[in-house]
C-alpha cells in the first residue's frame, strides 16, 4: 500500500514536471516568435520609411539642395535607430536561446 502511494506521488511529480517544462518551452517559443515578429515589423517599418524619405530627398534635391542635406541626416539617424533596434532584438533572441 505504501509502495503504491509512493509510486502515485512519483508519477504525479513527473506529470507536474513535464507540464512545467512544456509551459516553459511554450513561453520560450512565444518569446522567440514575438522577437521575430518585432524584427520583421521593424525591418518593414524601416524600409517603408527609408523609401519614403529617399523619394522626398530626390524630389527636394531638385528644389532645395539645402533641405536635402537635412533629410539625409534624418535618414542616417533612422538607419542608426534601426540598427540599434535590431541589435536589441537580437540580444533578446540570444537571451531566449540561452534560457533554453
Amino acid at each position: 500500500m505504501e509502495w503504491e502511494e509512493l509510486q502515485k506521488k512519483e508519477k504525479f511529480r513527473k506529470q507536474i514536471l513535464a507540464m512545467k517544462q512544456q509551459v516553459e518551452e511554450d513561453i520560450r517559443k512565444a518569446m522567440r516568435e514575438d522577437v521575430t515578429r518585432q524584427q520583421k515589423q521593424s525591418k518593414a517599418d524601416y524600409e517603408e520609411t527609408s523609401a519614403a524619405i529617399a523619394f522626398q530627398v530626390k524630389e527636394l534635391h531638385q528644389i532645395h539642395s539645402g533641405l536635402t542635406k537635412a533629410l539625409m541626416n534624418i535618414n542616417e539617424e533612422l538607419i542608426k535607430e534601426h540598427n540599434i533596434s535590431m541589435e536589441e532584438l537580437n540580444k533578446k533572441m540570444e537571451k531566449i536561446a540561452l534560457a533554453h
